[in-house]
């Protein structure tokens, strides 16, 4: 009787270790689908980003698009990276561990569409539209008072 209740015993542990380890699982499993969740969420933002910019160059004549279209062209390169590490890492199981890489992998990108938008894309667009007399100084002297 002893025997056969150490028996029972054991393979209750057994069984309650086996449930923990699914439970662990599952949570793992829903963390690493949350994070790849918020993963494709700031690549979309930084998509947005980086579509806004298209759209700013798109508006300016040729000269300026071709000189801007090479950086475009590889900060879309580097979205398109950042998806498949997302994926990749969503894939394997590690995107909670590889959140802080693909982060600041995000971040860089992010920095490179500001620098690009420091360059000028928006001033050449202002002083565009400043000497096709869409705007004048007084329109912009006024949204600078009102910002």
């Amino acid at each position: 009787a002893i025997s056969d209740t150490k028996a029972q015993i054991e393979a209750l542990a057994q069984k309650a270790a086996g449930m923990q380890r699914a439970y662990e699982a599952a949570e793992a499993q829903k963390a690493n689908e949350l994070q790849h969740i918020a993963d494709l969420n700031a690549i979309a933002e930084t998509q947005a980003q980086l579509d806004e910019l298209y759209d700013t160059v798109g508006k300016m004549n040729g000269k300026i698009k071709r000189k801007y279209a090479p950086a475009l062209a590889g900060l879309q390169d580097g979205i398109n990276n950042l998806s498949r590490q997302a994926d990749a890492s969503y894939e394997a199981g590690t995107a909670v561990a590889d959140a802080d890489k693909l982060a600041g992998n995000i971040a860089a990108v992010r920095a490179d569409i500001e620098k690009l938008n420091e360059m000028g894309v928006p001033r050449a667009i202002v002083g565009k539209a400043i000497y096709e007399n869409r705007i004048t100084l007084k329109d912009i002297s006024s949204w600078l008072q009102n910002a």
